[in-house]
């Protein structure tokens, strides 16, 4: 039996990601030992991220917190993320031409809210460091995955990723350590259960494209995992979640040209009469199901526990709705360029942050780079298009998109692969 060199470099990076758990030495020595990755060039850059990115949402019940090596973390973000964007370089004089359009417009969008929160921001050195800590990595991962993606499959690489998040946290759903967070939602082996169900998203709409390009030998394995993971996503009573997996799902029915429409429609029917059927019968679901939407809010608003947070975010919106107020920093009375990572906000919603963020010229520049990024790949819209929209989706109520601090990069590596799979077909 001949074992794979990749396979043993990726239980010794394993290895070293578990070691971590144990206490602060051993995480800093695995932070230290993380480094040996850049020895794989780009590749081990790109492992760097991910891995940061995992380690950073552990749930802390399993491992010890990473908060107090902030510092050496993001060292090794952006130096990861630096190293993958020199490597541009290495880029012959065609595979420039070809991705160049799109880093251009990414880069506009990056120009255009350093001016606006240098100008309007009451934080600006605060909005400096974060529109660079997510344009950085971002602009990392489309070039590193494109140099790399004949040498490593980063769609099956990553689907691994998530199939153990999902896999390890089944054998904690009749642990209290599987609920830490509030005792109701299910958070696995992640922090939050939000973010838990907001993964299981990302993994959802990986394995749906894997499925679109004949990545299953059995479709039963592909039907089997679906389910496992919309019961998890149910667990973890995210409404983001739930509500994101329904909208990918009716949009795989009816791009699967697999099915004939009058197959699609006895389908779809058969279903909704089974589903109200069972309502008739027996109300209980029907409950359960308007209890997880409404979180137990007794006015039976579903948005009740975002009003707030919109209304400060469309407050801010308002006194600059053109250019904004900055990049993710609050709105304060005084002007500072002092440096803190305490400067938080959170916007909640994609849309809502952007025009905060950048104004109305803000989210036209974003969208000009994300319908450059969709149009990049556009005949494999049809197989691909759950990774763009899953990142766009989960970020509509979990606002991560610009999070690299967060999970950040692994909607930057779902839209990357967008753009770059199937090889054969680029």
């Amino acid at each position: 039996m001949i074992i794979k060199k990749s396979f043993l470099k990726d239980v010794l990076t394993l290895s070293i990601f578990f070691f971590s758990f144990f206490n602060s030495v051993s995480l800093f020595i695995s932070l230290i030992l993380l480094f040996s990755l850049f020895f794989d060039k780009e590749i081990g850059a790109i492992k760097i991220l991910n891995l940061i990115t995992f380690r950073t949402v552990i749930n802390p019940g399993l491992a010890v917190d990473l908060s107090n090596f902030e510092i050496i973390k993001w060292i090794a973000i952006l130096s990861a993320s630096c190293y993958l964007v020199f490597s541009f370089f290495k880029l012959d004089n065609l595979q420039r031409r070809e991705l160049t359009p799109v880093l251009i417009f990414i880069f506009l969008f990056y120009f255009y809210t350093i001016i606006s929160s240098f100008i309007f921001s009451s934080l600006p050195t605060v909005a400096l460091f974060k529109i660079s800590s997510y344009i950085i990595p971002f602009f990392a991962i489309i070039v590193g995955i494109y140099l790399t993606r004949e040498k490593i499959d980063w769609m099956q690489w990553l689907f691994k990723v998530f199939f153990l998040v999902g896999f390890l946290s089944v054998f904690l759903i009749p642990l209290p350590i599987g609920y830490l967070r509030n005792s109701v939602g299910f958070q696995g082996i992640l922090n939050h259960p939000n973010l838990f169900g907001i993964v299981m998203v990302l993994f959802f709409s990986l394995t749906i494209t894997k499925y679109t390009n004949k990545r299953f030998q059995k479709k039963i394995y592909f039907y089997l995992l679906e389910f496992s993971i919309i019961i998890l996503i149910f667990l973890s009573k995210s409404r983001t979640s739930f509500l994101s997996v329904i909208i990918i799902l009716i949009l795989f029915f009816i791009l699967d040209s697999k099915k004939n429409m009058l197959y699609k429609y006895l389908i779809f029917l058969l279903l909704l009469l089974i589903f109200l059927t069972y309502i008739i019968m027996d109300p209980t679901p029907l409950e359960s199901l308007q209890s997880f939407l409404y979180k137990g809010q007794e006015n039976g608003n579903i948005f009740f526990s975002r009003e707030q947070q919109a209304a400060g975010i469309i407050g801010n919106f308002m006194k600059n709705p053109f250019f904004g107020t900055g990049f993710g920093v609050p709105v304060t009375n005084f002007r500072s360029f002092a440096f803190s990572f305490d400067a938080v906000v959170e916007p909640g919603n994609l849309i809502f942050a952007v025009l905060s963020y950048g104004g109305i010229f803000g989210l036209i520049f974003f969208f000009m780079y994300m319908l450059k990024i969709i149009h990049f790949n556009l005949k494999n819209l049809r197989k691909q298009i759950y990774l763009p929209l899953a990142a766009i989706l989960i970020s509509m109520g979990e606002m991560v998109f610009f999070s690299t601090n967060n999970i950040g990069v692994w909607l930057y590596m779902l839209i990357a692969i967008y753009m770059f799979y199937p090889i054969e077909n680029n």
